[in-house]
């Protein structure tokens, strides 16, 4: 299932590497040299750099790059930022050998403004009518 997202803003997301002994032990210190990713955009490949974001700054992020890093004071939990530079269904695919895990992400990407946002409601607003005398 995808995630919805307005167009227009950086999409935060996480990624989660376990160590492979049937356990739910978090993999810590993993860095960008030990995995690798490629991405669609509609079924067209996403042709982005794939770079650590340790030092980037959120204000920086533009489109054309995949940011990943472990989540500063987390070990174990990993981020994921982007800037998407076109509408529709994105799929991220991030694989790391010596663990044998592959992370799908995926990302439906709607013009902005489709998603409300505000203080009294988040998301898609729903519209329902009733029509036939059997009601």
């Amino acid at each position: 299932m995808s995630r919805l997202l307005n167009a227009g803003s950086v999409v935060y997301d996480q990624l989660d590497w376990f160590n492979p002994n049937n356990s739910i032990n978090r993999a810590s210190g993993l860095n960008i040299t030990t995995i690798s990713f490629l991405g669609f955009v509609n079924n067209s490949a996403l042709v982005w750099n794939f770079a650590d974001g340790t030092s980037v700054l959120d204000s920086s992020i533009s489109a054309g790059t995949i940011y990943f890093n472990e989540i500063n004071g987390q070990p174990g939990y990993y981020q994921i930022r982007f800037f998407p530079d076109r509408i529709g269904i994105w799929r991220l695919i991030f694989r790391q050998i010596s663990l044998q895990i592959e992370i799908i992400k995926e990302y439906d990407i709607l013009p902005a403004g489709t998603l409300k946002t505000g203080a009294t409601s988040a998301g898609l607003i729903p519209s329902f009518s009733v029509s036939g005398s059997n009601c």
